[in-house]
């Protein structure tokens, strides 16, 4: 157990500033989103259930991005062993290896973790392949 903490602090302080670096830029994109959809709303010929409806489901989609990106940040700080839910997905997914798959498979499942996260359901149902993932 000391040895895994003395390697995430080893190889974590890189990610985490990183990490810490890219989160400051969400403060003006949030507020450039919010002065796009005041805009939108003040047009006439926008439907307001239609945009209530988008940003419902920008909601839904942006939450379930940062918890599976959290999910992964927090894997990765493991390095992707076998204790991580990254880790334990290489036995559940034939032909699935954490540290040699492109960066779209690891996203969609993110994403996958995300949504799973919201509605409690991951340990209940695992996809066979990705395209069970979409």
């Amino acid at each position: 157990d000391s040895d895994d903490l003395q390697l995430v602090c080893s190889q974590g302080w890189a990610i985490w500033v990183w990490w810490l670096s890219t989160c400051f830029r969400l403060i003006p994109r949030t507020r450039r989103l919010s002065r796009y959809y005041e805009s939108v709303e003040s047009d006439l010929n926008v439907s307001t259930n239609m945009l209530q409806l988008f940003k419902y489901t920008m909601i839904v989609f942006m939450t379930a991005h940062w918890l599976g990106c959290i999910y992964f940040f927090i894997a990765r700080m493991q390095s992707l062993n076998d204790s991580t839910w990254v880790g334990r997905l290489e036995t559940m997914l034939p032909g699935y290896h954490s540290h040699t798959a492109p960066i779209d498979t690891q996203y969609l499942l993110c994403l996958y973790r995300g949504f799973c996260a919201l509605t409690v359901a991951f340990a209940s149902s695992m996809p066979g392949h990705a395209w069970e993932i979409l």
